[in-house]
């Protein structure tokens, strides 16, 4: 079962024949934080930069996002923006946007990483 916002249960087939873009789920983003103040900023209103013209951060409560989402659920979902849901702060439904996004191919690079010595190198393929 998910849940609503509303906390009432929602059948997993449904949802899946939904797609992740129709139903309202819970969101675990807490508040957004000024990256130079650690100022809050709520997660419902639309913001561009802090107050201080810096980026803003996006905070989780992460102990409820790990109790209720696990890797494997990420694995069976579209390929698009809609799959991080949990992880993004729109919390109704229909104030979703897309555009078509899906999630842009990253290709291993074996031999150049042995040869940097880097711990992991990959490239991301636009032309697929």
């Amino acid at each position: 079962m998910r849940w609503r916002r509303t906390w009432t249960a929602f059948p997993d087939a449904l949802l899946g024949k939904l797609g992740n873009t129709r139903a309202d789920i819970p969101t675990f983003v807490s508040h957004l934080e000024c990256s130079l103040t650690e100022e809050r900023y709520s997660p419902d209103s639309i913001h561009n930069l802090s107050h201080h013209g810096k980026p803003l951060r996006v905070r989780y409560d992460l102990n409820a996002l790990g109790r209720a989402l696990k890797k494997s659920d990420l694995l069976t979902r579209e390929p698009d923006m809609s799959r991080y849901r949990e992880f993004l702060p729109v919390r109704r439904a229909h104030d979703i946007v897309s555009l078509g996004e899906v999630i842009t191919p990253l290709i291993g690079l074996p031999r150049t990483q042995a040869r940097i010595g880097a711990k992991e190198l990959v490239m991301t393929v636009r032309a697929l």
